[in-house]
């Protein structure tokens, strides 16, 4: 089996140090373990631009929906709530579901998948429903790969006193977000996107003062943020739940590193040129974004079949042999997916069109 380049939203490739860090072993409960426990959950606030005494790290194992869900049963409480969820995308969808499954009274605002989301719209269904306590929207979305602004929307929901949750599972530490300065209750991620690291766990940076008040409200005692973050505080960075130890390892080295180049704002520059190599590239062998320039993240592109017979498994299969993996499309429009982080960089482009215009053009290549 050989190493390939991953240009899916699922998952980005490692760099060799993140990689190295994890042959090192560590006791869960030793103070070197907590340490670096500790020390991630500081620089996670340092990327966030907050201030540690008003907003806290949790740490918990489990991919992306355990995550997810695990902030929405604790949270929220099990009466006198109800939530507002924006949705333009399988994300929003996957919200939804949680929700329903955690029977938490929800008002769902709609927007199609290649559009951000309507805030105006939002604004109005909140404005309609007295008893919404709680908004969430995710930053980017898998399906089109939209970037939905974050402003004014979450700082009038949030002076208003609705808690604000956003998922930023694909965005946090590709994309800058100041979560006080924009009215952020609740930010969650995962580390295995554009932090650049292994999965394995995800963290939830919470304002203090609003998790403080959520003792009891969890459905599930493994998915526990407020005792998970008792746990941590209590013992110095001790985990409830069995740690991900090696994980946790390569989380550390790869948020060292981001933070050593040059930090967020310097990785969402390089993210931003990438993407745009990448469609004017694309654009050459007749791809086009199902998503406007205007609305594009820089993370993650997909791309409209250029004629109706165009098979995508055996074009992804040819990419596979030539050393790159990237997604089926699940837009409403037939379409592909291909993400630019991770190890890609100029050089892994360029390999990357050139091996489009061979699986495209094998006449001219």
């Amino acid at each position: 089996m050989n190493d390939v380049v991953l240009m899916t939203p699922d998952i980005a490739s490692t760099q060799a140090g993140v990689k190295m860090a994890m042959q090192i072993d560590l006791a869960p409960q030793s103070s070197d373990f907590r340490a670096l426990t500790r020390h991630l959950c500081q620089a996670l606030l340092k990327i966030a631009s907050v201030d540690p005494h008003d907003f806290a790290c949790v740490l918990l194992p489990g991919d992306d929906a355990t995550i997810l869900e695990a902030t929405l049963q604790t949270v929220i409480p099990n009466h006198d709530a109800c939530v507002l969820v924006a949705v333009n995308g399988m994300a929003g969808t996957q919200i939804v579901a949680q929700l329903e499954y955690l029977n938490i009274p929800h008002v769902v605002v709609v927007t199609p998948q290649n559009q951000v989301l309507d805030q105006a719209a939002i604004i109005k269904q909140w404005h309609q429903h007295p008893a919404i306590s709680h908004f969430i929207m995710c930053h980017q979305d898998p399906t089109a790969g939209v970037l939905n602004p974050l402003t004014p929307l979450i700082g009038q929901l949030h002076r208003a006193g609705v808690t604000t949750i956003v998922d930023a599972r694909a965005t946090f530490g590709g994309i800058p977000i100041n979560c006080e300065a924009l009215g952020i209750d609740y930010l969650i991620t995962v580390f295995h996107h554009a932090l650049h690291s292994v999965p394995g766990f995800g963290a939830v940076l919470a304002n203090r003062r609003k998790i403080a008040t959520t003792q009891g409200y969890a459905r599930s005692l493994a998915l526990d943020l407020y005792e998970q973050l008792a746990m941590m505080t209590l013992f110095d960075g001790a985990w409830r739940p069995g740690a991900p130890v090696q994980s946790v390892i390569a989380a550390d080295r790869a948020v060292s590193t981001l933070l050593a180049t040059g930090g967020v704002a310097k990785r969402y520059q390089h993210l931003r040129q990438l993407q745009q190599h990448l469609a004017l590239g694309m654009a050459a062998f007749g791809f086009s974004p199902i998503c406007s320039p205007m609305v594009q993240s820089p993370l993650m592109t997909a791309f409209a079949y250029p004629k109706q017979s165009f098979n995508d498994q055996a074009f992804a299969e040819a990419l596979h042999k030539r050393g790159f993996e990237i997604a089926s499309g699940i837009a409403n429009r037939p379409s592909f997916r291909v993400a630019t982080w991770g190890l890609v960089d100029e050089s892994e482009l360029d390999a990357f069109l050139t091996a489009v215009k061979q699986i495209t053009q094998p006449a001219r290549a």
